[in-house]
């Protein structure tokens, strides 16, 4: 019994570690390419700005995938949590996520043919470059959006006011600082960004990984 307990004790440990490694991977990628999308915004040669900033864009890129994985991870290792009285929202919550894996794998596959030569293929060329950043930004709005519906289907599942009501506004926020225009946008996302990382930054040090309380 005790070395059942103890193991329980080292998987949740585990779980914690990985859900806070993803969220700062995560929070770092996304800070990542806000600065990039706005050298890109005021440049008059896109391919020149990202040569020039290949090496940001490549370890935004590796760490999307990094985050991707360990994300994944820590939402699979949630599964076996009783759902109880919120399989709605639960369910929600699995859908939002699954979304932003789409997303990300859509951004990271993206990036890299902005960086990475592939098979003898050059990187994607001036005539190509803004349809493939179209594309980039197009999952990237999607990404917040349902970061935004997964911080609020997590907070619901939560028995604290202050979890479920403050979960619930920042992620609400979340899903609206992804609607702002430039130039006003870098402000409402970098709060938005410090806002979700610090509450699923405290959610998951205390829980380990999104699920209900009892």
């Amino acid at each position: 019994m005790g070395s059942r307990f103890s193991e329980q004790k080292r998987r949740h440990r585990l779980a914690r570690g990985v859900l806070v490694a993803a969220v700062l991977a995560y929070a770092a990628v996304r800070i990542g390419f806000l600065y990039v999308g706005l050298q890109m915004a005021s440049t008059a040669s896109l391919r020149e700005t990202a040569d020039q900033y290949s090496g940001l864009l490549k370890a935004v890129d590796e760490l999307l995938v990094l985050s991707a994985v360990l994300g994944g991870w820590a939402f699979y290792n949630a599964r076996g949590s009783r759902v109880r009285n919120g399989r709605t929202l639960t369910g929600l919550a699995a859908a939002s996520f699954a979304l932003m894996m789409i997303g990300w794998v859509v951004i990271a596959l993206g990036t890299g043919r902005l960086v990475y030569p592939v098979n003898g293929l050059s990187v994607v060329a001036d005539d190509g470059l803004q349809a493939a950043l179209a594309g980039i930004y197009g999952a990237w709005h999607l990404c917040d959006i349902m970061l935004g519906v997964f911080m609020i289907a997590w907070a619901g599942l939560l028995s604290r006011p202050l979890w479920k009501y403050s979960g619930a506004a920042i992620g609400l926020a979340q899903i609206l600082s992804t609607y702002f225009g430039q130039p006003v946008k870098p402000i409402p996302m970098l709060v938005a960004i410090a806002l979700s990382t610090a509450w699923l930054l405290t959610r998951g040090v205390s829980s380990g990984a999104p699920q209900p309380e009892p």
